[in-house]
């Protein structure tokens, strides 16, 4: 639900932080990622987020097409293959 009025809004800045939101909302958040304004994303200790929820960010922050900043993903579980997508994305 969040994920779908997000793109009507001006938030600058989300915190789910702790909120244990799983892989599919941060799937759902990732698909519109691209038409938001968020410039803050902190979805740190959400321990129900992994490696599909991590590759989704991954994917949606490739296009570049994000005015995303700062993303906040400490204690969330993040496999080596999720590490590789995120730092491939950071490299960019």
């Amino acid at each position: 639900a969040l994920a779908e009025i997000l793109p009507s809004t001006q938030l600058h800045t989300l915190n789910l932080y702790g909120c244990m939101i799983g892989d599919e909302g941060v799937i759902a958040l990732a698909k519109v990622l691209a038409r938001t304004n968020l410039r803050e994303l902190n979805l740190g200790f959400n321990f129900n987020i992994g490696s599909a929820g991590v590759n989704a960010l991954a994917e949606a922050l490739t296009n570049n097409s994000t005015q995303l900043q700062t993303l906040d993903l400490t204690n969330v579980k993040i496999d080596h293959a999720g590490a590789i997508a995120l730092a491939k994305v950071l490299a960019n």
